[in-house]
This record gives C-alpha cells, sequence and structure tokens, in this order.
C-alpha cells in the first residue's frame, strides 16, 4: 500500500514538473512557506502533495481531478481495479486502527449483509490471501499507469484545451518526426514505461509511432467531414 501511494505521488509530482498542462492547473495552489523556503524548485511539486491522501478510492480520483483534470471518463477502466483497492484499505484500516478487529463502518463500506456476522471478529489473512491482495495493487497500478499514459499523451494533441479557468494550448506542438519529438516524448516515455523483466514496455520509438499513427488518424478528418 505505501508503495503503491508512493507511486501514485512521484507519478503526480513528475508530471507537474514538466507537463504544462499540469502546471497550469496547479499554478494557483499554495504551499507552506517552511516548503518555500527550504524546498528546491525541482522539490515544489513534491511539497504541493504533502496533504493529499491516496488512502481511498475517493482519494484517488480527486486528486487526478484536481491535480491533472482528470474525469472518470477520461480513465474508464480504473473504476474495478479501484473497487477493489477500497475493500483492501477497508481492511487496511482495520489492522492500523482497530488493532485488526472489522468495525461496523468498514462492513457497510464491504457490505454488511455478507459482513454483519463478522464485526468486532480479528482479520486473519492466509499467504494466499496476501498474494490476493497484492495482485490486486498491482492490477491497479498497471491499470492506472496505461489509462494515464493514454489520457495524457493524448491531451498533448489537442490544439486548445478548454479548461475550467480559460483555454490552454501547449506551447510546443508534435511534428510528427522522430529526431524533432524524441525529447519531449521521451519524458512521457520514461515516467509511464515499466522496466519489470516479466512485462517490460515496448520500445519508445515503437510506442511512439503507434503514437503518432493513432493521433494523425484521428486528428485528420473524415472523408464524409470533408467539404467536396
Amino acid at each position: 500500500m505505501s508503495a503503491f501511494e508512493s507511486y501514485l505521488r512521484t507519478m503526480l509530482s513528475r508530471l507537474i514538473s514538466f507537463d504544462e498542462y499540469a502546471r497550469f492547473v496547479v499554478e494557483r495552489k499554495t504551499v507552506t512557506f517552511g516548503a518555500a523556503m527550504h524546498h528546491k524548485a525541482d522539490q515544489l511539486p513534491d511539497a504541493l502533495l504533502e496533504g493529499t491522501s491516496f488512502a481511498s478510492r475517493d482519494n484517488i480520483k480527486d486528486a487526478l481531478k484536481e491535480y491533472l483534470r482528470l474525469k472518470p471518463q477520461d480513465v474508464p477502466d480504473i473504476d474495478k481495479p479501484l473497487k477493489d483497492f477500497q475493500r483492501i484499505c477497508e481492511m487496511r484500516h482495520c489492522c492500523v486502527h482497530r488493532f485488526g478487529r472489522l468495525g461496523s463502518n468498514n462492513a457497510i463500506t464491504l457490505g454488511l449483509a455478507n459482513h454483519s456476522n463478522l464485526l468486532d471478529a480479528s482479520i486473519l489473512l492466509d499467504i494466499d490471501q496476501l498474494q490476493a491482495i497484492l495482485l490486486s495493487l498491482r492490477i491497479l497500478v498497471r491499470t492506472i499507469n496505461t489509462n494515464l499514459f493514454t489520457a495524457i499523451i493524448e491531451r498533448t494533441t489537442i490544439s486548445e484545451i478548454k479548461d475550467e479557468r480559460f483555454p490552454f494550448s501547449y506551447p510546443v506542438k508534435w511534428t510528427w518526426r522522430w529526431p524533432s519529438d524524441r525529447a519531449r516524448f521521451r519524458r512521457y516515455y520514461a515516467l509511464f514505461s515499466s522496466n519489470d523483466v516479466a512485462s517490460p514496455s515496448p520500445d519508445e520509438q515503437l510506442v511512439y509511432k503507434s503514437f503518432r499513427d493513432e493521433s494523425l488518424r484521428r486528428l485528420r478528418p473524415s472523408r464524409a467531414s470533408r467539404t467536396p
């Protein structure tokens, strides 16, 4: 759980540090005086997130909206993993704050009809159940990572983002030529790519080519909409 929260914090912080729209979204937010005095400029995104909690499904959704302007429809695949995450959060709360016993509020969230007979009972997990929790967290990370990369990188191709404050346009446009786009694309790829030996991310140029081809297809007017 701590590693998952650290992943989210790092991902948001690094996006704020180099993605122009993410910086635009948070530019009116404040950090504490102590953080402003003692943090270096590149550490301020971390300071901005110090009061942010990722201890529930709603916390995560709120953070994605608050710091990245991402709505549920922008990352639709994360709903199911987040429901599993919320159940894990309830068990964690019992273990940390109720000496390992199931509380009534936790039982209500988990489904009171199925857990009422377990109220105030001790939570006992075997190795298989712990492995299942670990698997759920890994699925959540992979799903969030994939959905966020897709949503963020596709957003960089929009000519004008209709933000709730005022319209925003990225200062740098894609040229759709690898030598020119390489440095910019690598910042996103490096943040979201996986070095897991079991399932590493595809080569950066292959991912760029897929992004370029899909973007050009999406941005190119359809034949039906062209003026004869």
